[in-house]
């Protein structure tokens, strides 16, 4: 990472999002841990980094800035934070309840688990609480 770097990245008509300095500092620590032609290899804990410091979640501009601090193309960030469950694309409740959907879940009664929250909560997979407290989604094997 060089001096060149820009901490903000921002597309028009969004909250801009930037890296404080103590988390560009954090940055830069985890990409001395790698080989330079090698970078990308800290693009998961950067991406844990910027979710961090925007409130739980990866907006695109959080996500661009992440692509400039690694001198990667956008896509190949947004490729990896949407593959993983543990990054999250869109704003999320101060809870954010997670329930496994895959076959063996399922047979031990995790769509029963989903159902209970749904109307409890009164949300569906995938959406928070008017309050904005709880976020409900289904996601792959989490053990």
């Amino acid at each position: 990472m060089g001096a060149t770097i820009k901490a903000v990245t921002t597309r028009e008509g969004t909250k801009p999002f930037a890296f404080s300095e103590a988390a560009l500092a954090e940055c830069r620590n985890i990409i001395a841990r790698y080989p330079a032609e090698r970078s990308k290899s800290a693009l998961i804990p950067i991406l844990h980094i910027a979710q961090s410091e925007n409130d739980g979640w990866l907006s695109v501009n959080a996500m661009d800035a992440v692509a400039q601090v690694l001198g990667l193309k956008h896509i190949e960030v947004y490729e990896v934070a949407s593959f993983y469950s543990m990054f999250n694309l869109h704003p999320v409740g101060t809870y954010h309840l997670e329930v496994c959907q895959t076959s063996p879940c399922m047979i031990r009664g995790s769509e029963k688990i989903v159902d209970h929250l749904s109307r409890k909560l009164g949300i569906k997979p995938g959406e928070t609480t008017k309050d904005g407290m709880f976020t409900l989604k289904t996601v792959e094997c989490l053990g």
